[in-house]
């Protein structure tokens, strides 16, 4: 209870004064204990009756609360429907976050708001006011009770906590006549002792009255605001401190301009009306609190949804409900191509040029890491194109920046042409330089970038090298810094393209999906030569069905199969956070600093007031590293460079498949016939989409395509050049086995509630342990089903994770991300009954 622990200095100052210093008149002697019940009767006391601190203006405690059993009763009584109001107001619908959010609270951006944002705000303020004083009588009709029951207080000490309303007409009033003074109370005391005491300000002055007042303002704005954070209110959004503040002002500003008022309008009743319009408008740019917009409600399987336990700040426009459904797959069904891992963009092209698709996907659509990417398009690589050149030669770079130049319109085209509305936009990307001009190491990397942009530019790409490069907004440490600007960028919105995109497929006669329907194998039966034979391919699925096709396309971030390409490529954790920016401060563009791992920083909209800047970026190896210190790291990285920042409201991580040439791997599976792999997205899974569909279908209708080579899965010389740094790779793969020996937790009384954590016992297997909210323990194989590494705990996204080759499963251990197909086998009942609940939701 804050009265408490606001009044916990004076119950100590209290109970240690003589009684004439309490109430300034001449009493007998009283015991310690009689001096500490007297104090302990003061939290009740708010308004300090019969003491010499007793406030001005205390409301008259009603005739029929005089007794000790009518004020119980009557007070108890109010304090009921405080607690039905409080409790119908909970179990309303929640506000509109677009109307409540942020800047939208304040009448200070009045001539931005709409109408209906000004009747919003004009009714929440009320509603606002109203809920804390019911809120606040509550307390005190329920302590006050309490107090005067146990004897610790009188009735007549208890007095009412709010006066009357008409009283409302000045601040002064409002304050000191209406409001509670439960809180206030406490900061007057402690106002009065640093104006007298402290600052030594003598009585009676204009300064020393209005000190008071500003020091005792100043105090409840620090304890609100104080209030607020602990809530979970954002710093940056809490509204109570400034508005605490203008509350002295207002005050000082009210007694300058009454006795003009009082001479310029004569009718009292004007004037009052005056008054209560003047008390209004000061406490309209008090908010609801504002808080950061709560994530949208997540289901029970929430796994089918997403990759993770947070949400990509995309759900922020794009909640899961509103993505397309698909039934799942309860027959076997033939066609000519079938796309596993919902490959949206190759599915497109080939419905668009006629053939018939049958798309899969393990749980529901949009639910792998597209869902959870920053929402690049570029045409810049990892590697940088003078790394493609030395690896691939002159001719497969300019082939990387035609193809990828190309996609980033095509997605754009296609937005365009089926009316998705996606955010989409073309802007620059900037590679900035990490060193400032004189730090040692700046010359070598603008070196670097020279070298670099000379070959995008000998490439096609439109690229030049700016000296001292100012990014609007970024005024922090490292805002302005050597650049290379690269032109014909774009972002847009991930899941609402997508989405959109789909919806587009459900309509066409030659496109069926499926989701819920987790591919096992893939496999090619019967003979062809040269051309020649009758050739298929077959699907199967965990759940029965299969489906025969001509064509299969594993657009499944891993491809299903046991090792080849998987080894050849890296699986790494990736980190975004959408952090609040003021509507139009930050350039609308794509950032990439030269770090290493870099970070990178994009615009989204956000509301009226605010974009989100996605700053992401901190990558590491699945499984190897903590998961818990990247988003701070990210924040403050960002705040450095951008002072007007604002609250985080999304936190998430994605995972990123990288090979050694930094080029992805489109194209036949090696070996096969009639079976096309899409892998190897080097973070720009969304590029390399629209790319596939392109290279795929052409492919399949025999269509010569430059491109393809370049992307080629069987490709061997690249990959010969890179042996040394796989082999380092393949040390750290099987170093990773190590953990057959190690142990995260010594004993499941380790683990807190809703976390997990890999147990080695001697005597068996070792085991995946997750203990839920409740307190419930379930025990998996902690092994993964692919090679039978032994998987860790992700505790930013409440997964087991295998370190080996990426394999991800949720904590119920079903798998959500490959090479594994299957998920991570119970050990006890409770973790089949969870598993099998899960399924079922």
């Amino acid at each position: 209870m804050p009265p408490i622990h606001l009044s916990a200095s004076e119950i100590v100052w209290v109970s240690q004064l003589d009684s004439f210093s309490i109430s300034g008149k001449s009493e007998p002697p009283k015991s310690i204990t009689t001096q500490a019940a007297q104090a302990i009767g003061l939290l009740c006391n708010a308004r300090r009756v019969g003491t010499r601190w007793q406030v001005k203006n205390i409301p008259a405690t009603p005739t029929s609360e005089l007794s000790r059993p009518g004020f119980v009763w009557r007070r108890l009584g109010k304090a009921l429907l405080a607690y039905l109001f409080l409790d119908l107001k909970a179990s309303g619908p929640p506000p509109d976050l677009e109307l409540m959010g942020p800047g939208k609270e304040t009448l200070v951006h009045l001539g931005s708001l709409s109408a209906r944002d000004i009747a919003v705000r004009v009714l929440g303020t009320a509603a606002f006011w109203m809920s804390m004083r019911i809120a606040i009588g509550f307390e005190a009709n329920i302590w006050s009770s309490f107090y005067v029951l146990t004897g610790l207080s009188t009735p007549k000490d208890a007095s009412p906590a709010f006066g009357s309303v008409a009283k409302a007409s000045t601040l002064r009033g409002f304050w000191g006549s209406i409001w509670n003074q439960w809180l206030r109370i406490g900061f007057t005391g402690h106002a009065n002792f640093i104006v007298d005491s402290a600052l030594r300000i003598r009585r009676g002055t204009l300064l020393s009255r209005y000190a008071r007042i500003f020091f005792t303002f100043a105090m409840s704005a620090v304890f609100h605001h104080i209030a607020d954070v602990t809530a979970g209110i954002a710093s940056s959004n809490a509204g109570s401190a400034k508005f605490f503040l203008l509350q002295p002002l207002g005050i000082i500003l009210e007694d300058g301009t009454r006795a003009l008022l009082a001479s310029r309008v004569h009718s009292a009743r004007v004037r009052r009306i005056i008054g209560y319009v003047w008390v209004a408008v000061c406490h309209g740019p008090h908010p609801p609190p504002a808080s950061p917009p709560p994530p949208p409600a997540r289901p029970p399987n929430a796994f089918l949804r997403t990759n993770g336990h947070t949400d990509a700040v995309w759900t922020h426009t794009q909640p899961y409900t509103s993505y397309p459904t698909f039934p799942q797959l309860t027959e076997p069904v033939s066609t000519d191509v079938c796309v596993v891992g919902a490959g949206v963009s190759v599915a497109y092209e080939l419905v668009r040029r006629g053939h018939d698709v049958v798309l899969l996907e393990a749980r529901e659509v949009v639910s792998g890491e597209s869902g959870r990417t920053s929402g690049h398009l570029t045409s810049v690589v990892d590697g940088g194109y003078v790394g493609v050149a030395r690896a691939r030669g002159e001719g497969a770079a300019r082939v990387v920046a035609e193809s990828r130049a190309w996609a980033v319109r095509q997605a754009g085209d296609v937005a365009g042409a089926l009316g998705v509305e996606c955010e989409y936009r073309a802007v620059a990307a900037y590679e900035v330089s990490q060193y400032a001009r004189g730090e040692g190491r700046h010359r070598e990397e603008i070196e670097r970038l020279r070298g670099e942009a000379a070959e995008a530019g000998a490439c096609g790409v439109e690229v030049r090298v700016v000296e001292g490069l100012a990014m609007r907004g970024w005024d922090g440490e490292g805002g302005r810094r050597d650049a290379a600007v690269v032109e014909g960028q774009a972002a847009f919105h991930p899941t609402k393209y997508l989405c959109g995109v789909l919806r587009w497929l459900e309509e066409q006669q030659n496109f069926r999906g499926y989701a819920r329907t987790r591919v096992t194998d893939v496999q090619e039966r019967g003979v062809e030569v040269v051309g020649v034979g009758n050739k298929s391919v077959e699907v199967s699925t965990l759940a029965g069905p299969k489906v025969e096709c001509a064509y299969a396309v594993e657009a499944t971030a891993v491809p299903l199969q046991k090792l080849s390409i998987v080894a050849e490529m890296e699986c790494k954790r990736s980190y975004c956070i959408a952090i609040r920016v003021p509507r139009g401060k930050m350039e609308d563009c794509l950032v990439y600093d030269q770090a290493r791992p870099y970070k990178y920083v994009r615009l989204t909209p956000c509301d009226a007031m605010d974009d989100y800047a996605v700053v992401g970026g901190c990558d590491h190896k699945v499984g190897q590293e903590d998961t818990t210190t990247r988003f701070d790291e990210l924040e403050q990285w960002f705040r450095e460079r951008f002072p007007a920042a604002g609250h985080v409201d999304y936190r998430w991580s994605g995972q990123i498949w990288e090979t050694v040439d930094s080029i992805g791997f489109i194209g036949k599976n090696p070996h096969a016939k009639r079976t096309f792999i899409v892998t190897g997205d080097n973070g720009d899974g969304l590029t390399n989409g629209v790319i596939a569909g392109r290279l795929i279908t052409d492919e399949i209708e025999g269509t010569p395509n430059p491109w393809a080579k370049v992307d080629d899965p069987s490709r061997c010389a690249s990959i010969v050049k890179a042996l040394p740094e796989m082999s380092t790779h393949d040390v750290q793969v099987n170093n990773q086995y190590k953990r057959f020996l190690q142990s995260d937790i010594q004993d499941i009384e380790d683990l807190g509630q809703g976390e997990g954590g890999a147990l080695n016992p001697t005597t068996s297997k070792p085991l995946a342990i997750y203990k839920d909210e409740t307190g419930k323990v379930y025990r998996f194989s902690a092994l993964c089903p692919h090679k039978k590494g032994v998987v860790c705990w992700n505790t930013t996204e409440k997964s087991w994770d295998c370190p080996v080759h990426g394999s991800r499963f949720s904590k119920e251990g079903i798998c959500v991300t490959g090479p594994a197909t299957t998920g991570l086998g119970p050990e006890d009942e409770s973790a089949k009954t969870l598993q099998r609940k899960a399924m079922e939701a």
